[in-house]
């Protein structure tokens, strides 16, 4: 039932186009059908359509008219002497083909210059883009080096250098070999001393991890800030325990000096490895705001552009020296004489189309969008009815517009593909002219998509039965078809039932 009522909707379309009046009748028989069997498959409230793949096709379909087809007279923009000349009348040139050359050898070294100047930029900016990222890439292959050193410093701190003032373990508790008289510093040193080991174990184990693979720059960067982390509880047991054996009445016990002297070393060195992970930290970020932003590359990246902009400029200057031909054709007429003087704007080749007729036609402006230069286009003759198909091609779309009926169009000109002897000047032409093509996509009419606050969303109905109930769902957009079917690309899913209306 589905299909039948699209291919209904595809000729309503279709006539449309030709007769407008006709269509609005049509038109409410075609929405009756649809209505009807949107309801009768649904639960009875909702009108709606099921989301189907399906090709999306624009077409542009205008009336025109055939018509001989013209020479196109060429000429140099700017004066010179004609180098070269490569055709003659009655030879058969392709687009594109070089037809005369001015002398331009000159323009050719300069251009060469640019180019070879703009090579140079571009190679000084990808070196100094190398240098800023290897920095960089060098910073954060210290990383783990350092890390390892700054553990390896704080397990020697902890349980090294502490060793003779310690007894006990991780499994109860870790207590003084000697009694101070400043008990809540006494306290304090033998709990930092049990959470310093437990912190130990669990930067051993982070560690451990983060060698077994190839680590990311963000995996290193966490790694660097557990480092510090790490630091900081190991450096306030090192100077908590400096502190007890810094107490007066353990002053006084001689048998603690080798203690002070390991648990001052101690303090020095986790200092250092401190030191350390903010310095490769800080070289970090200052290398990755380098790689972000560097004044240096800034400023080599304007002179490429500079150099590219020059060399672009000369292979303007080298492209006005060559004359080349705009179509498929035949040379009519060629002046261009070596080792004379070419006027600006003074036409010197003709080419005729390789097609003798060509066919011009009117573009809405609605539909300009649809359509561009090369397109292909199926075309009938009223003289020899819808079945006889002569393919061609648009060549040129008018810049300027041509008001018809109060209406901006855009004058195109097609050429057929094939000569026929069948065509005269004169015919009327109605054309197909083809856009885009999508294949296999999900496509809705285009009256279900609806905006707000600029989002283009459809009504999507879930449920069965009394439980139904419809959804808004923000849908992305693409090709509009000729047949009333928008392109999804994303938002619904195959099946999804979309909403035309609900019944009051």
């Amino acid at each position: 039932m589905t299909k039948k009522i699209l291919s209904l909707n595809r000729k309503f379309i279709k006539l449309a186009k030709k007769k407008p009046i006709l269509s609005i009748g049509i038109g409410i028989v075609t929405f009756g059908v649809i209505m009807f069997a949107a309801i009768s498959d649904g639960d009875g409230q909702y009108t709606f359509v099921t989301a189907e793949r399906r090709d999306i096709v624009q077409e542009v379909e205008v009336a025109g008219s055939v018509k001989a087809a013209e020479d196109v007279d060429l000429a140099f923009e700017e004066p010179g002497t004609i180098s070269q000349v490569f055709a003659d009348v009655g030879d058969e040139v392709k687009a594109g083909q070089t037809l005369v050359t001015l002398r331009n050898s000159d323009i050719i070294a300069l251009l060469n210059q640019a180019e070879a100047q703009a090579d140079i930029e571009v190679a000084t900016l990808n070196t100094l883009t190398a240098n800023t990222e290897q920095e960089l890439s060098n910073s954060y292959s210290n990383a783990l080096n350092t890390i390892d050193d700054a553990l390896a410093k704080s397990e020697d701190a902890v349980r090294a250098k502490s060793s003779s003032i310690f007894s006990g373990s991780k499994y109860s508790n870790y207590y003084l070999t000697f009694n101070p008289c400043d008990t809540i510093r006494k306290n304090n040193a033998q709990n930092l001393r049990l959470e310093a080991e437990l912190e130990l174990e669990r930067w051993n184990k982070e560690l451990k991890t983060l060698e077994t693979g190839n680590p990311s720059t963000d995996e290193l960067d966490v790694a660097l800030f557990n480092a510090t982390r790490h630091l900081d509880l190991i450096q306030k047991t090192v100077n908590a325990i400096n502190e007890v054996l810094a107490t007066t009445c353990s002053v006084e016990d001689s048998t603690l000096d080798t203690a002070r002297t390991n648990m001052a070393t101690a303090q020095t060195n986790v200092s250092t490895a401190i030191d350390n992970i903010n310095d490769l930290t800080q070289a970090i970020a200052l290398n990755k705001i380098s790689v972000a932003d560097d004044n240096d590359v800034a400023a080599q990246e304007a002179r490429v552009r500079a150099a590219e902009a020059n060399a672009d400029n000369y292979k303007a200057q080298l492209e006005k020296t060559i004359m080349r031909s705009p179509i498929n054709g035949v040379l009519t007429r060629q002046e261009a004489v070596t080792g004379e003087t070419a006027i600006a704007n003074t036409s010197l080749v003709s080419v005729i189309s390789a097609s003798s007729f060509e066919v011009k036609a009117n573009i809405p402006e609605v539909e300009l969008a649809e359509v561009s230069v090369g397109a292909s286009a199926d075309i009938t003759l009223d003289a020899y009815g819808e079945k006889e198909i002569f393919e061609a091609h648009i060549v040129t779309i008018d810049p300027a517009e041509t008001i018809v009926g109060g209406v901006p169009n855009y004058k195109a000109t097609l050429l057929f593909d094939k000569n026929d002897e069948r065509i005269r000047s004169g015919m009327t032409a109605n054309i197909r002219a083809l856009g885009e093509t999508r294949n296999s996509v999900i496509g809705v009419p285009r009256g279900s998509i609806f905006e707000v606050a600029g989002i283009k969303k459809v009504n999507v109905l879930v449920g069965e039965g009394r439980r139904a109930e419809v959804i808004e769902v923000n849908v992305e957009t693409g090709v509009a078809g000729s047949d009333g079917f928008v392109e999804i690309i994303s938002g619904i899913e195959e099946g999804d039932r979309i909403v035309i209306t609900v019944a009051k």
